[in-house]
């Protein structure tokens, strides 16, 4: 069944979803910039000189976990480039996002991103993916 809604119910539906994702996200998390070495081989911290990809990470217990990681277009060889910048998340937050509201809330994140980012605030994601 299909149903119609307004520009207004939209908001709504745009705005529980922003809501949705901030409360899904850790309170404190920081973001680290990938640098490649000689060997081509991608080391993370907070002072990039060619940065390539990026990860936001939260600390519990003492262990550093993943939130998402980024990967710019000069990370890639040709071919994958133009579909960057993917964001791939860290399975239990796709899944979470995916089941509950499919693709929509893709634009809410963009957003979200932006609002509590705004170091990155000049990537544009294209892609959303599941990588690990």
């Amino acid at each position: 069944m299909k149903y119609k809604i307004n520009s207004s119910q939209e908001a709504k539906i745009f705005n529980l979803i922003y809501d949705y994702i901030n409360d899904l996200m850790p309170e404190e998390f920081r973001v680290e910039y990938g640098d490649p070495d000689e060997d081509g081989d991608i080391y993370y911290g907070d002072k990039p000189t060619n940065k390539t990809s990026v990860i936001s990470v939260y600390e519990n217990d003492g262990e550093y976990n993943i939130i998402f990681r980024i990967y710019l277009p000069n990370y890639w060889n040709k071919g994958v480039a133009e579909k960057s910048p993917i964001i791939s998340f860290y399975k239990r937050y796709i899944r979470e996002l995916n089941s509950t509201f499919g693709t929509l809330w893709h634009d809410p994140f963009r957003v979200w991103f932006k609002h509590n980012l705004p170091e990155l605030s000049d990537i544009e994601i294209k892609t959303f993916d599941m990588d690990f």
